[in-house]
């Protein structure tokens, strides 16, 4: 009725399903299956890889690397010396092999963490763009710990920059957190604590752990955090409401409103 177009990419993974999304855009279906993904992947370009920006592609062909193919083939302990830890995430990638198995509902364990991650279009050294993803992130994952009933009482931060090295780091919270405006807070104390503003960043992931069930009474939050705990807890429900109804963007704050 519309006539909006959607891609849709089927996989073993998330990995691999979203870049099997990317295969027939604008309005296509594409199914790679396990067995078929190196088949599927080898013949492509690094830079069609999930995550690998213009930075990473530069440093892998002056390695002799061009193709997904010859990424899964290259020396482990090479990869490591240009790329430390990220090298082994590089092989893996291209391997197809995801951070997330996709399962169906009835055969899906309990969450034991629940978060989103974004990966820019280019690297950006852009604060104020990530200040605003993190916002966007953590709205996100706020939804989610509330449609669950859960808070989380962990918030880790993932962040990976320029020749892809992937840094997380994380706090823990003596009380179970759903709350839009604490999360963004400690996500954004985090990323004080370990980006150096002079590495351009490429993704950027926050997610909540140690999950259990949000009192829903005698909850009383640090007392800096008290007043907007307080303030968001009449407003959640009714953003919530609004998002059900008219979609997840359909609503938030200004500050990440733009990048939807």
């Amino acid at each position: 009725r519309l006539n909006l177009t959607s891609s849709i990419g089927i996989g073993p993974n998330r990995l691999v399903a979203k870049m099997a999304s990317w295969m027939q855009k604008p309005d296509g279906l594409t199914i790679i299956p396990k067995e078929k993904v190196g088949e599927i992947f080898d013949p492509l370009p690094v830079r069609d890889m999930l995550g690998i920006g213009p930075a990473t592609e530069e440093a892998l062909k002056k390695l002799g690397i061009r193709t997904i193919q010859q990424l899964r083939k290259a020396s482990p302990s090479m990869l490591k010396r240009y790329f430390g830890v990220g090298g082994q995430e590089l092989i893996q990638m291209a391997n197809g092999q995801g951070e997330s198995v996709v399962t169906s509902i009835e055969h899906r364990e309990q969450e034991k963490s629940m978060g989103h991650e974004h990966t820019f279009g280019e690297d950006t050294f852009d604060r104020e763009k990530i200040y605003a993803q993190l916002m966007y992130l953590s709205e996100r994952v706020a939804r989610r710990l509330r449609d669950a009933g859960l808070g989380g009482r962990r918030i880790t931060l993932k962040l990976r920059t320029t020749g892809f090295v992937t840094t997380t780091h994380q706090m823990s919270l003596s009380n179970p957190i759903d709350n839009d405006d604490v999360i963004y807070h400690c996500s954004v104390k985090l990323l004080h604590e370990v980006w150096e503003p002079w590495n351009a960043v490429r993704l950027v992931g926050l997610s909540a752990s140690r999950l259990m069930k949000v009192p829903t009474d005698g909850y009383q939050p640090h007392l800096f955090l008290r007043r907007t705990v307080h303030k968001r807890k009449e407003l959640s429900p009714i953003l919530d409401g609004i998002r059900d109804r008219y979609g997840e963007n359909s609503i938030g704050s200004a500050s990440g409103y733009f990048l939807r």
